[in-house]
């Protein structure tokens, strides 16, 4: 389904840029790799991909430096990859607009198999049915409206982009309001089996969620965290 899709891997170590490409290539993609920060920002701007996977640290611009400047653009997903001491960059990276994470070291397998559910969640930013049958472009709550097609919150004639990820875990919030869904249920409905049981990645999107619901709208309690048990939509 996703076969010939244009992947920029952004890596300075030739040796894992190399397993990658391999790897991807086997899957059919169209993988160009990339080993400095700048060259690869360039490219970016100039074509954009479909998909980027970007390492923190590289020469000429970081990969928190490239998503900074690449989230003013067109939208296309991207993962970064960290160390696994690089707490702060990861949730950084988050927060700024990536749609997932892998530590290193990884497996490639685990990248391929990333790579394919974060193209399925963008795929969820197609037309969908809203509750109630009568809009099939958007879901509609008392305060806010999930645009299904543009991948926008709107409300109060304010409107913000989601990333892929925040779009499918906020589709699945607002579809079922008041409905608590659990860390782990979100990670499987979500991300699939992928995740390996990471509930931080989890957090760290609904944390950058309600700092979205709040620019939109001044209401970041719609999304309510139940103490021990999850998450849940309440408007």
């Amino acid at each position: 389904m996703f076969k010939n899709k244009r992947i920029y891997i952004v890596e300075d170590e030739k040796e894992i840029s190399d397993i990658l490409v391999m790897y991807l290539k086997r899957e059919e993609y169209k993988v160009t790799p990339f080993y400095r920060g700048d060259t690869a920002l360039e490219a970016i701007l100039d074509t954009p991909p479909d998909m980027a996977i970007l390492d923190i640290m590289l020469p000429g611009i970081d990969g928190i430096a490239i998503l900074k400047e690449i989230r003013n653009a067109p939208y296309f997903p991207v993962i970064f990859l960290t160390s696994k001491i690089g707490e702060v960059d990861r949730i950084l990276g988050l927060e700024l607009g990536a749609d997932d994470y892998i530590p290193k070291p990884f497996s490639p397998r685990e990248v391929v198999a990333r790579v394919r559910s974060l193209f399925r969640r963008t795929e969820i930013s197609r037309p969908g049915k809203a509750k109630n049958g009568e809009n099939q472009n958007v879901i509609q709550t008392r305060r806010f409206t999930l645009d299904l097609n543009g991948r926008r919150l709107i409300s109060n004639k304010k409107s913000i982009r989601l990333t892929a990820t925040e779009f499918a875990i906020l589709k699945l919030l607002m579809g079922r309001v008041g409905r608590i869904y659990s860390r782990t249920e979100l990670l499987d409905l979500i991300w699939g089996d992928e995740m390996e049981g990471d509930t931080r990645t989890v957090d760290a999107h609904i944390r950058n969620l309600r700092k979205k619901i709040y620019e939109v709208g001044g209401f970041p309690n719609s999304i309510q965290s139940i103490r021990g048990v999850g998450y849940s939509f309440e408007d």
